[in-house]
C-alpha cells in the first residue's frame, strides 16, 4: 500500500518540478539608481541645439551646444553628472553639476556644483536588457498595416517579442484586450535599429494611447539606434549608440553613446520599486520552491508511515 503511495507521490514531485518550471515570473525591472534622469549614457554624450527635461548622466565626456540640461529639474537637483571631460557652449544646466574631468563652459552661466555620483553599471543593464529578452513573451502580430499587441499577462506587465523588420512594416502600433496601467514590454530584435516618423503612440483598439510611463522598448541586440521621428515609451539599449537626427523621446533612454539634437522629454519608466538596485537580477520563482518542497514533505511522510 505505502508502496503505491510512494510511487504516487514521486509522480506528484515529479508534477510538482514540472508546474514550477512553468510558473510565469517576471524579470524585476529596476534602472539602477537612474532615478528620473533623462538618459544614462555609458560613455560620450553629445547634445546639440535641443534640450533634456530631466537630467543627463554621463559615464564618457559630454559636448553640449546650445542644449539645454534638465528644463523641468529642480534647481537643487542633480541636473548634469559626467564623469569624463565637459566642454558646453551656451545653453544651460538647470540644477546641480558633477564633472570628474576637465570644464569648459561658454557663452552660458556658470555650474552649480555638487559631488553626486552614479554607479554607471553597465553590465547590470546588459544583464538587465538579456533576461527580459528571455522572458516568456507573446508574440506581435502584423495585420493589416499594424502591429497587435496582445497575450497573457505576467504580474500586470505584458511581454511581446518583434523584430525591427516588423515594426518598420507598420504605420501603427494597438494593444487588443489590454487596460491602461498595464506595463508593456516590447522586446525587439534586430541590430540597425530605425525611428522613422510614423505613429509611434500604442494605442487600444479605441484608438486612446497608452501611458508611456508603461511602456519600455528592449532593444536588446541593437548597435545603432537613428532617431528622427517622435517615440513614446523607454528605450533600454545598453550596447547602442544612439543618433539623434531629429524628433523626440518621450521616455527614458539608456545607451551607450548619444549624438544629436533629438529632444528627450519627461516620462519616467514604472519600474518595479522592489527591485535589486544593483548586482544582478534574479528570475527566481518563490513559487517553485514551495512546490518541490511540498512534494518532497509528503514523500518522507509517507517513508515514516511505511517505516513504522
Amino acid at each position: 500500500m505505502f508502496g503505491n503511495g510512494v510511487s504516487f507521490l514521486s509522480v506528484v514531485i515529479a508534477t510538482a518540478s514540472l508546474l514550477a518550471s512553468n510558473v510565469s515570473v517576471a524579470t524585476p525591472i529596476s534602472f539602477d539608481d537612474m532615478g528620473d534622469a533623462s538618459a544614462y549614457i555609458f560613455s560620450d554624450f553629445k547634445g546639440n541645439q535641443n534640450d533634456s527635461q530631466n537630467a543627463l548622466l554621463v559615464g564618457g565626456n559630454a559636448v553640449i551646444n546650445a542644449y539645454t540640461v534638465g528644463t523641468l529639474n529642480p534647481e537643487n537637483n542633480l541636473a548634469l553628472l559626467v564623469q569624463g571631460n565637459l566642454t558646453m557652449t551656451g545653453g544651460d544646466v538647470h540644477g546641480l553639476a558633477n564633472v570628474g574631468g576637465t570644464v569648459s563652459v561658454t557663452g552660458t552661466n556658470a555650474l552649480n556644483l555638487t559631488d553626486a555620483q552614479r554607479n554607471f553599471d553597465k553590465a547590470y543593464f546588459q544583464n538587465l536588457s538579456s533576461q527580459i529578452a528571455a522572458q516568456n513573451s507573446n508574440a506581435a502580430l502584423v495585420e493589416y498595416g499594424t502591429l497587435k499587441l496582445g497575450g497573457t499577462l505576467t504580474e500586470n506587465t505584458l511581454f511581446v517579442n518583434t523584430s525591427i523588420a516588423d515594426l518598420s512594416s507598420v504605420w501603427g502600433l494597438f494593444t487588443q484586450n489590454i487596460d491602461f496601467g498595464t506595463r508593456i514590454v516590447v522586446n525587439v530584435s534586430g541590430t540597425q535599429i530605425d525611428i522613422d516618423a510614423k505613429d509611434w503612440i500604442v494605442k487600444n483598439e479605441s484608438y486612446q494611447g497608452h501611458s508611456s510611463e508603461n511602456l519600455l522598448y528592449n532593444f536588446y541586440e541593437a548597435s545603432t539606434i537613428n532617431v528622427a521621428g517622435g517615440f513614446y515609451g523607454s528605450i533600454l539599449a545598453p550596447n547602442a549608440d544612439v543618433i539623434g537626427k531629429s524628433g523626440m523621446i518621450y521616455g527614458q533612454l539608456i545607451a551607450d553613446s548619444f549624438d544629436g539634437g533629438t529632444q528627450l522629454n519627461r516620462a519616467i519608466f514604472n519600474v518595479d520599486p522592489s527591485a535589486p538596485q544593483t548586482g544582478s537580477v534574479s528570475v527566481d520563482s518563490p513559487s517553485s520552491f514551495l512546490l518541490i518542497s511540498l512534494g518532497m514533505f509528503l514523500l518522507a511522510a509517507f517513508r515514516r508511515l511505511k517505516v513504522a
